[in-house]
């Protein structure tokens, strides 16, 4: 996960939010809770204490802030505003013009999902592979 994360920090298309702290994640996730909703992967959580969110022209990962601003969206607040029927086992954790980047916490696995079908469009085992697609990063 170390290489991509310096692959974010080096290239100057992508705006990255700074880390968040575990504490502010348990907040988002106790709000998360409450609404009922599914919890995002560790392996996100874990991501967003050392880049909070990403933007690009093409892409974006939701971050973890009490109120979402207009570079970086947060992810407790997108889900609550798409409310989705399958929020019990689907999370968005970001999106681009054609998809969104989601978590499927029933298979245990990442997905792209068209935004105007909600067919699966791909998955991936890990983040590091979700995010290497969703981004378009060339290794």
């Amino acid at each position: 996960m170390e290489h991509i994360i310096e692959i974010f920090k080096q290239e100057p298309e992508f705006y990255i939010g700074t880390s968040c702290t575990k504490e502010e994640i348990t907040h988002r996730l106790i709000l998360l809770n409450a609404c009922d909703f599914t919890t995002p992967p560790l392996e996100y959580l874990q991501f967003l204490t050392k880049l909070n969110g990403i933007h690009s022209q093409d892409a974006k990962l939701y971050g973890c802030y009490e109120l979402s601003n207009n570079i970086f969206l947060d992810f407790v607040d997108k889900n609550l505003l798409l409310d989705r029927n399958d929020k019990k086992c689907i999370i968005i954790l970001g999106e681009n013009i054609m998809d969104y980047l989601a978590y499927n916490n029933n298979n245990k696995i990442y997905e792209t999902r068209d935004k105007q079908t909600d067919e699966v469009t791909f998955t991936f085992n890990t983040l590091e592979d979700a995010l290497s697609y969703f981004f378009d990063l060339e290794e």
